[in-house]
Parts: structure tokens; C-alpha cells; sequence
């Protein structure tokens, strides 16, 4: 039975060799003492990369809703797998997730604003009274993990009120700023429930940081040194992001740090974000 036992462990075990000394009694004959034999076992350890297992649970918008919005809020249960690393949320206008059906894939870490509510908006408008698809799925390391259940949505209809753009302020267009942090300033709009704010290496054709912020400014960084980027601010109301600015503001990073601190971007939610077709300013809907 022992032989069998490890002939069924060495078959299915893989990696690190650990070294057993056992002893391992033969049957008694008569009242003599029982002779004793010693045996090595070569045993190996099975070590593997972290996985992820279970797939979120999304909770909203339900499955099939219809909206009067065009930025709905998309959640699902906050993660607590320990070993996930990051987090993807993907929308489209297929199910089957195509590249050429996919409207963003947004992705953040454990220290997002986003991880810890599960929660997050796209930063753009749908188009109106479309049907969008959305699913989510943790990483971890280099794995991904298994996809959530895939839902639907319809956005809302056209016609709506869209806020004008708020006016930015700082750092003035052309400022070249520390690399490790920068304060972005702007001017408020009435009636507004939030503020979207993108910025991206002016360079960058599809991938770009964001934050929805309540107040008029908020603290992003690090950044990489010596880049030029581009940066905008629209106003949320119910129905819309804004109307996007005519153009985007520009400032360069130098090369030097202030200090060695990293300073992480807060807001009410902060993510790092990745447009698969455009940046938000040229997204197709209510612009």
C-alpha cells in the first residue's frame, strides 16, 4: 500500500526534490522484535505560479437593462483573491469580444480606487440606444483568470444635455513639470456630478490614464521623465460626459525628481486605462 501510495505521487508531482528518511517496519513473525529497515524517498514538491480560479460576479447594470445614460457605472463584486494582481474590464458591441467589436479594455491593480469599490466608468461616452456587452476577469502574474458571466446593456437615447468644458488652468499649456508628480487644474462647471480627466503620453495613439474627481484638480504621478503629455478635463452630468475640449493642453516632464517618493493618483476613482480603438475625446456617441 506505501508503495503504491508514492508510485501515485511521483507519477503526478513535478519541480523541487525533497529528501525523506523513513522507517518502515515488516510484519512480526513470532515474539521477536519486529526487524526495522530504513528507506530513502526522493519526494518532490510541487510548485506552480499563482493562479486565479474564480471569476467575478458582476452586479450592475443588470443583464439587459435599458438606460438614460451614456456612462453607466459597471460593477461586480470586489475581488478578495489574494493572489490576483490586476484586473480587466472589457466592453463591446458583440459578445463575442472581437477586436474589431471591442470599445475598451480597462485595466488597474489592487491599488486602484476601482479594485477596492468594483466599480468603475468608461472614460467616453457610448453611443446612444446601442447594445453593449461587458464582461470582467482578475489576473494574476501572467495568467488570466476565467471570465465573468457576459451581460448586456442598452445605452441611452439621444438628445440629451451635455456640459460645456471646463477651462483648464494648470500647469499652463508648455509647462515642464517634475516627472515623479504634477497637480492638474481647472476651472468648475454648474450642475456637475463629477469630472472626467484623461492624460496620455502625447505620443501614445490608444492607451492613456484616467480619474473621475469630484473637485476641480487633482495630483497625478510618477510619470515618465523627459515625455511630453497631452491632458483634458470633461464635465459629468447624468446623461453624458461633456463636450470634449477643442484642444488638449500639453506639459513636458523633466528629468529630475524632486524626491525619491512615489506618489500615487488619487481622486474618487483612479485607474490606468486602455482604449483599444481611441482616445475618449474621439470616441463615437455624444460629442
Amino acid at each position: 500500500m506505501i508503495r503504491a501510495a508514492l508510485a501515485t505521487i511521483l507519477a503526478v508531482a513535478a519541480g523541487i526534490t525533497l529528501i525523506l528518511t523513513v522507517t518502515i517496519a515488516s510484519p512480526a513473525t513470532s515474539s521477536s522484535a519486529s526487524p526495522q529497515t530504513t528507506t530513502t524517498i526522493f519526494l518532490p514538491l510541487v510548485f506552480s505560479a499563482p493562479s486565479c480560479s474564480v471569476p467575478p460576479t458582476l452586479s450592475g447594470p443588470k443583464n439587459g437593462s435599458s438606460l438614460n445614460t451614456l456612462v453607466p457605472l459597471f460593477q461586480w463584486t470586489p475581488v478578495l483573491d489574494l493572489n490576483a494582481t490586476g484586473m480587466v474590464l472589457e466592453v463591446a458591441t458583440d459578445p463575442s469580444f472581437s477586436d474589431t467589436s471591442l470599445v475598451a479594455s480597462i485595466s488597474f491593480g489592487p491599488s486602484s480606487a476601482i479594485w477596492t469599490n468594483g466599480g468603475t466608468r468608461l472614460p467616453g461616452n457610448l453611443n446612444p440606444s446601442t447594445v453593449y456587452y461587458w464582461r470582467v476577469f482578475v489576473i494574476c502574474g501572467n495568467q488570466q483568470g476565467p471570465y465573468s458571466a457576459i451581460w448586456s446593456l442598452t445605452s441611452g437615447p439621444p438628445g440629451g444635455t451635455l456640459l460645456p468644458p471646463p477651462d483648464l488652468s494648470l500647469p499652463l499649456n508648455g509647462t515642464v513639470v517634475p516627472p515623479n508628480s504634477v497637480t492638474l487644474q481647472w476651472t468648475t462647471v454648474s450642475n456637475v456630478i463629477d469630472y472626467l480627466v484623461v492624460w496620455y503620453p502625447a505620443n501614445a495613439s490608444t492607451s492613456f490614464d484616467f480619474a473621475y474627481v469630484s473637485g476641480p484638480s487633482i495630483t497625478i504621478g510618477p510619470l515618465l521623465a523627459n515625455t511630453s503629455y497631452a491632458w483634458y478635463v470633461q464635465a459629468r452630468n447624468d446623461y453624458a460626459d461633456g463636450t470634449a475640449p477643442a484642444q488638449a493642453w500639453q506639459f513636458n516632464t523633466s528629468s529630475a525628481l524632486i524626491s525619491s517618493q512615489s506618489l500615487k493618483t488619487h481622486g474618487e476613482i483612479d485607474a490606468i486605462g486602455s482604449a483599444t480603438m481611441r482616445h475618449p475625446s474621439s470616441m463615437a456617441g455624444a460629442r
